[in-house]
């Protein structure tokens, strides 16, 4: 492995820490920060008013962070 694919794993091991933080944090709060450009304050989806909204933010976060892992067995052991 060569040093260019070290530093693309490394920085591929720290998006599933973040996502799953974020998916994490959402389930235990209720409450995920919505990504709105140009917000002066956070905007958040809750759980109860918005659950469509709130469920689908953290499926994606996990869903984020369960790709980056296999983007990195894939460059480990594939490439």
């Amino acid at each position: 492995m060569d040093v260019q694919t070290l530093f693309v794993v490394l920085a591929f091991l720290l998006i599933p820490v973040f996502c799953f933080r974020e998916a994490w944090k959402g389930l235990r709060t209720g409450a995920v920060d919505k990504i709105k450009k140009n917000a002066q304050e956070p905007v958040y989806a809750y759980r109860h008013e918005e659950p469509v909204q709130f469920w689908s933010y953290v499926v994606v976060y996990a869903g984020f962070g369960c790709l980056s892992v296999g983007m990195v067995v894939y460059l480990v052991f594939y490439r």
